[in-house]
């Protein structure tokens, strides 16, 4: 078993004593991080050795790490790479190689696994994790992209250029719309159910009431030689010439024709 602690001593002279880490056999004990594995209300034999951590610090006029509320500053000399940091992460530079680190204030976070300097850290993507350039960034809910990541989870509407999840793109004519761009600017055909601009449509009559349907699709239907609108094959009668009616239409024609007799 193996114990060892991170004390650190602030600009002012105060003491601080930060997480306690304890090795058993092949485990490792953060500070109550093993609670989850053993259960609620299950002690590990870690807790006792953290207790006297704690302890020692207390009769030394030492600060446990979960009692500090005060702002505590330390100055160090940092190397090429820069160590994760929990309790003091607020940093700023002093200097090229002078790091002032704070629980409470500093220009930069000091929470990178990669060890590089703030300030110098690449952008990564929020997707896969790598590296972006300036010119394959891609915005997100503020959350940065690659190109291949963003695409896979979003897109540009065509007509307001706003991202949206991809599961709510509609596409008309090869390009990708919000929904609320589509009811502005199409309206779906009755018949083939795609969306068409709006203006292009036209009304046909079936048995069940009028359909609204593009222009390819309004080529099914019979136009009326007396109203000129459009019906189904079943609700158009023919003269002995082959000219489609509707039924008004028809009806009417036969009642002129009769009237002529």
């Amino acid at each position: 078993m193996q114990a060892r602690a991170l004390l650190w001593t602030s600009d002012k002279g105060d003491r601080m004593l930060d997480r306690i880490y304890v090795g058993i056999e092949d485990s490792r004990h953060n500070e109550g991080a093993c609670e989850g594995e053993l259960g609620s209300g299950k002690a590990c034999v870690c807790e006792e050795i953290i207790n006297r951590f704690h302890t020692w610090a207390l009769k030394n006029k030492i600060i446990n790490r979960g009692s500090l509320t005060g702002q505590f500053d330390v100055t160090m000399r940092v190397s090429e790479y820069v160590p994760y940091l929990d309790t003091l992460c607020c940093g700023t530079y002093i200097d090229e190689d002078m790091l002032l680190i704070s629980n409470k204030v500093g220009e930069y976070t000091l929470r990178s696994l990669s060890g590089e300097r703030p300030g110098n850290q690449a952008q990564r993507c929020c997707g896969c994790g790598r590296a972006l350039d300036d010119n394959d960034i891609h915005w997100a809910h503020d959350d940065e992209y690659c190109c291949e990541c963003f695409h896979d989870r979003f897109f540009y509407c065509h007509n307001c250029d706003q991202v949206y999840d991809v599961d709510h793109s509609i596409t008309v004519n090869d390009h990708d719309y919000c929904e609320e761009c589509v009811k502005e600017l199409f309206a779906c055909c009755g018949a083939c159910h795609e969306y068409h601009v709006k203006g292009s449509m036209a009304p046909a009559h079936v048995a069940d009431g009028t359909l609204t349907v593009c222009e390819d699709c309004l080529e099914g239907y019979v136009c009326c030689t007396g109203c000129l609108e459009y019906f189904d094959e079943s609700l158009v009668q023919h003269d002995k010439d082959g000219n489609g009616y509707c039924t008004p239409c028809f009806t009417e024609l036969h009642a002129e024709s009769a009237k002529i007799t």
